[in-house]
């Protein structure tokens, strides 16, 4: 496992079972998509360029959670491979490797943190089938995020095994939302939901069986005004 809370700025590396090439694929589609976490309800749609604000308002009230557009504009917490740690507010990533499970020459399958000159970016290659229900890839904890509305966007690319479905599993707190992969695609999430008060959200990334790689880019959590409830 990988992980930093201890300093603000610095990077953290670390690297098992390097790939034999320095990326991964390039990918040709965009999809952004819009998840109500309380009834699970999703809406996928093609892009170009990331979505206005309003759009993505009007995408997350189709599938139920109702939000304005300041939501966008307010308080956020924002992590990246480059800056998996933030002080105020207070919130870190995590990033788990495991290079017990799965089967395949060493070199096949493997996860890489790199945040150098030009990188910023934590790559999962996962095998077609492992032991377990699911593939962890990354934790992100969040400390004194207000009770109420929140949306959480996170930002990765994502590529199936060949002839597979794929699913991308995200626990916020104890809610859970499902993501179906079928075509290599970056991928741009709003999930919006309601945060209870819980003094530390924890939030996990798993993925089952059918994803090839796994790119994780960037997680951004924004709430609106403390104090205001649904």
């Amino acid at each position: 496992m990988g992980t930093r809370r201890d300093a603000d700025k610095a990077a953290l590396t670390v690297a098992q079972r390097p790939s034999p090439h320095d990326r991964p694929l390039e990918v040709e589609h965009r999809v952004y998509d819009a998840v109500d976490l309380a009834s699970g309800r999703v809406h996928m749609t093609p892009m170009k360029r990331s979505p206005s604000a309003k759009t993505r308002v009007q995408r997350l009230m189709d599938v139920g959670f109702a939000a304005d557009a300041s939501i966008f504009a307010g308080p956020r917490y924002r992590l990246t491979p480059q800056r998996p740690y933030r002080a105020s507010p207070q919130a870190w990533l995590d990033a788990y490797f495991n290079s017990t499970i799965g089967t395949g020459p060493p070199d096949d399958y493997f996860g890489t943190y790199g945040a150098g000159s030009g990188v910023n970016q934590i790559w999962w290659r996962v095998p077609p089938s492992f032991p377990t229900l699911y593939w962890p890839t990354c934790n992100f904890s969040f400390a004194k995020l207000p009770a109420g509305k929140a949306v959480m966007t996170l930002s990765f690319e994502v590529w199936p095994h060949q002839g597979a479905t794929g699913q991308i599993v995200i626990y916020i707190g104890a809610q859970i939302t499902e993501i179906q992969i079928t075509e290599p695609a970056a991928r741009t999430i709003d999930i919006g939901f309601v945060h209870d008060g819980d003094p530390v959200l924890t939030t996990m990334v798993l993925l089952k069986q059918g994803i090839y790689d796994f790119v994780f880019r960037s997680v951004l959590l924004r709430h609106g005004p403390m104090g205001v409830h649904p």
